[in-house]
């Protein structure tokens, strides 16, 4: 390199190379839930499309899409992921997952329940089961 050129040139100091670090880890965590949930399905980017993975911004993705989806299916991957650091297997991961998401259903129960009617009305036809599917992985 030209004398010139060489001058130009300032090194990292340890502090922003642990910077540059911690952001490439925090990187590769929010694309590995992205390639989790699959969040490429509907990317916009055609190049996670093609590779089956996130390949773009993964920071952006997950932020977008996290907000995007209903709080029931939040909670059932917040409930795998947290069963994850000490699940055996996927099915344990699963189950923890379905049993964060009925809690998650039942905390919501007595504010969907509408009010008692009076004594002297008749009792309302019970509704039809709610169909609660889970698409898995």
């Amino acid at each position: 390199m030209p004398m010139r050129q060489q001058a130009l040139v300032r090194k990292q100091t340890k502090m922003e190379r642990e910077a540059a670090a911690m952001s490439r880890q925090r990187a590769a965590t929010f694309r590995k839930f992205n390639n989790a949930l699959r969040f490429w399905q509907v990317c916009e980017n055609a190049l996670c499309r093609r590779r089956h993975r996130c390949s773009g911004d993964a920071h952006d993705c997950i932020t977008r899409r996290w907000h995007a989806m209903p709080e029931e299916e939040k909670e059932y991957w917040r409930g795998a992921f947290k069963a994850s650091r000490t699940a055996s297997s996927a099915e344990d991961m699963h189950r923890a997952g379905l049993a964060a998401r009925t809690a998650c259903l039942h905390a919501q129960a007595p504010l969907d329940r509408p009010s008692p009617a009076p004594a002297s009305a008749q009792p309302a036809p019970a509704a039809p089961a709610a169909d609660a599917r889970i698409r898995r992985p």
